[in-house]
């Protein structure tokens, strides 16, 4: 009977050791998360040396094309402007020759 007690009371402590083990790397990889998170959050923000170029183009713009001539001369592969109001995209659209060429 006493062999049976201590079998059970060492598996009880294993028992505990495991689930005290499992619950720590749960909060450090959980930690690492939010980590992750607030990080991509923080600088998932357009670069304000991009902003400048960012064309103002209006309804009644006659000629779209002006408002990208100052992004034209930058890099003439520039082809338009996504913005997506309530988040943080705001990027220019470039297209190269081809899907092997990459715009530096």
């Amino acid at each position: 009977m006493k062999i049976l007690e201590g079998i059970a009371w060492l598996a009880n402590k294993l028992l505990m050791i495991l689930v005290i083990i499992c619950s720590l790397v749960l909060f450090v990889y959980s930690l690492y998360v939010l980590y992750d998170v607030f990080y991509t959050e923080k600088n998932a923000f357009i670069s304000y040396d991009l902003l400048q170029y960012r064309p103002k183009v209006t309804a009644t713009e006659e000629d779209p094309e002006a408002a990208f001539q100052d992004l034209l001369r930058l890099n003439p592969d520039t082809v338009g402007w996504v913005e997506i109001y309530g988040t943080n995209i705001c990027y220019p659209i470039v297209q190269g020759q081809d899907d092997l060429t990459g715009v530096l």
